[in-house]
């Protein structure tokens, strides 16, 4: 066992067994009585130190397991990791494979009035990748997924 691991309690009754040992051997001075209080208010502080450092961490535990992100928080990470990727296979998944397909029903829902039909026969998104700003989580979402 640690002497850091021990209470408060059996440091203060090892500092009354050293001062009794040290009266039946005649050698009871005012300056041992003084040395074991200054130890006994450092083995407070420790524990006080010990304490408000277990606090401040399951404050920030408990605040960050309850807080709702209904504000936005930037997605730092996530543009690095598509700043890096983008120009090695990103570019072309996206704009040939994940986009391309989906255009005509989107170009199909969402055309002008005007337009009979619209269509895209080539998608090229570009040499520099997206920009995400923030990103929030819906609760509720309403079925779909949300970004």
């Amino acid at each position: 066992m640690d002497i850091t691991k021990i209470s408060l309690i059996h440091h203060i009754g090892i500092v009354l067994v050293v001062l009794w040992i040290l009266s039946t051997y005649g050698y009871s001075n005012p300056v041992v009585y003084f040395l074991s209080l200054v130890y006994l208010y450092q083995v407070h502080e420790g524990y006080v130190v010990k304490l408000q450092k277990k606090l401040r961490y399951e404050e920030k535990k408990q605040a960050n397991q309850k807080r709702l992100l209904t504000d936005s928080e930037t997605v730092r990470w996530l543009n690095d990791a598509v700043e890096k990727l983008w120009p090695i296979c990103m570019e072309r998944i996206a704009s040939q494979q994940i986009l391309l397909p989906i255009m005509p029903w989107f170009l199909e829902k969402y055309k002008p009035w005007t337009a009979k039909e619209a269509m895209v026969e080539s998608l090229y998104m570009g040499r520099n990748p997206p920009m995400f700003t923030e990103m929030r989580v819906v609760g509720q979402s309403s079925g779909d997924d949300h970004l």
